[in-house]
């Protein structure tokens, strides 16, 4: 994950957070709110194939999230980013 952002970078929703270590096969990241309507915030990640998936949040600060879920789609994800 880069560690500054261009200049023209527009971010929605929470502020930035450094993700520790461990998420290597993942290449982007994006919070994107409560996915699963649990109430608690999730976490979207591609991986270095663009293959989407999902971490659901567990509202536990020790453990804070559950492990990966994908993500089905029709879609050609090959070559996407989410940013």
């Amino acid at each position: 994950m880069r560690e500054t952002l261009p200049a023209d970078t527009v971010l929605i929703g929470a502020a930035r957070t450094r993700i520790p270590g461990g998420w290597t096969p993942y290449a982007d990241f994006v919070g994107i709110g409560d996915l699963d309507q649990d109430g608690r915030p999730d976490l979207l990640v591609n991986d270095t194939l663009a293959t989407p998936s999902y971490f659901p949040g567990t509202g536990d600060w020790r453990a804070p999230f559950a492990a990966a879920r994908d993500v089905y789609s029709a879609a050609d994800w090959s070559g996407t980013t989410l940013f």
